[in-house]
């Protein structure tokens, strides 16, 4: 007969198994842009059972959860040795962070993780807490992480450099040093810029202030060890009584195309429900990187209106996305704190909404629309017309 420690552990087990191999099915798209899953790719309960629980009896005979998980956020995104991997920051309830991935073979589900989480160099010092991971496949053959880090005894987030072949062996480089504000969102870009390694960064106030000039910058460093950056170049900036009038930021790095770089950001609007969170898109020349050539006005992706949880419900952040096969990209998003989830288009149709859509709201816009509409339609059921006859 099982006893009451026994039952308890194969009733979580099972739960576990049962949640990590559930198929998540796309749902019908709305808007033609991307698709979005019925279910989030990780919770805090895809943390391993012995992650959070201690599984001996006899310190544990309740089965008690010895190690508390409060939240998971930001996922950078790789693809790597044919797996889809996604790092996030996992949060205990103490309010300190350690990061862990996860794989999957598809992208969408079935994502588990390693048997242990990632040790980054400098993590075992006392006070350390690391977290929000940036993970960049570089140009010059190392994975890079870019993450925030702080220390119980400072007041203010910095940011740190780690690189990697395979996600596991980390050498940790020196500390990011930037002339300006304190830096937030800082993103390594993919390729070396005449030579030199590019960052983006965003300026971090210690408030959101509508009508502060909030902005997306790029600058360079002759080096990735001991990178220093100093010059400011400003690519994107927040707009008042837009989306993003409160803050911006990049989120992953920039994908290639044909076209230019191709880039996804989160934008900050305060609101009467408080700060609401959403990603927008843009495209920057190839050459001329600091050159936005295109940007839909508004938003592509906002919190789902039927996932208000949490205490912070608007809270949406991505740190990655992954271009995978058929030219299919996979958004990777942290959704209040609570849950990671992932949305699916292709390179074309991103291409197409931000080189053809301008969202503007205005009697003219939408008057002009539907006497285009009216007129194809009169034309095609002309054409049909003479078709029949």
């Amino acid at each position: 007969m099982q006893t009451r420690f026994e039952k308890r552990l194969q009733v979580l087990q099972t739960a576990h198994k049962e949640l990590i191999n559930e198929e998540n099915k796309k749902l019908e798209s709305t808007n033609g842009i991307y698709n979005r899953y019925i279910n989030p790719i990780l919770t805090i309960n895809h943390i391993p059972i012995s992650w959070r629980y201690d599984l001996n009896y006899e310190t544990n005979p309740y089965l008690m959860e010895r190690l508390g998980i409060h939240s998971i956020i930001v996922a950078g995104a790789i693809r790597l040795n044919e797996r889809y991997l996604v790092i996030v920051s996992v949060e205990g309830k103490d309010g300190n962070h350690y990061n862990a991935v996860a794989e999957s073979k598809n992208g969408i589900d079935n994502y588990e993780f390693w048997d242990y989480p990632v040790i980054i160099p400098g993590t075992t010092e006392p006070g350390f807490d690391l977290y929000s991971i940036h993970i960049v496949k570089h140009d010059d053959g190392w994975i890079y992480g870019i993450f925030r880090f702080k220390k119980q005894d400072a007041q203010s987030v910095q940011c740190g450099i780690a690189r990697t072949t395979d996600l596991k062996s980390w050498e940790r480089l020196p500390d990011l040093k930037v002339a300006a504000a304190i830096q937030h969102h800082i993103v390594l870009h993919t390729e070396l810029i005449n030579g030199k390694y590019a960052f983006y960064t965003r300026p971090a106030y210690n408030s959101i202030e509508m009508g502060r000039d909030g902005k997306i910058e790029f600058q360079l460093s002759d080096t990735i060890i001991n990178a220093r950056i100093a010059e400011e170049i400003r690519i994107d900036k927040n707009v008042t009584y837009q989306d993003y009038e409160s803050k911006v930021g990049l989120s992953p790095s920039p994908i290639k195309t044909q076209y230019g770089w191709l880039h996804l950001a989160h934008g900050v609007k305060t609101t009467a429900q408080g700060l609401r969170y959403v990603l927008y898109m843009f495209m920057t020349d190839l050459k001329n990187i600091n050159s936005v050539i295109y940007k839909p006005e508004g938003y592509i992706v906002i919190r789902k209106e039927d996932k208000k949880i949490a205490a912070v419900s608007n809270d949406l952040f991505s740190n990655g996305w992954i271009l995978g096969e058929d030219n299919i990209i996979y958004i990777y998003y942290a959704f209040s704190g609570m849950r990671i989830e992932v949305a699916s288009s292709t390179l074309d149709q991103l291409l197409d909404y931000v080189m053809n859509t301008t969202s503007e709201a205005s009697n003219t816009a939408v008057y002009r629309l539907i006497d285009n509409n009216k007129a194809l339609m009169n034309l095609n059921q002309a054409n049909r017309k003479k078709t029949i006859k």
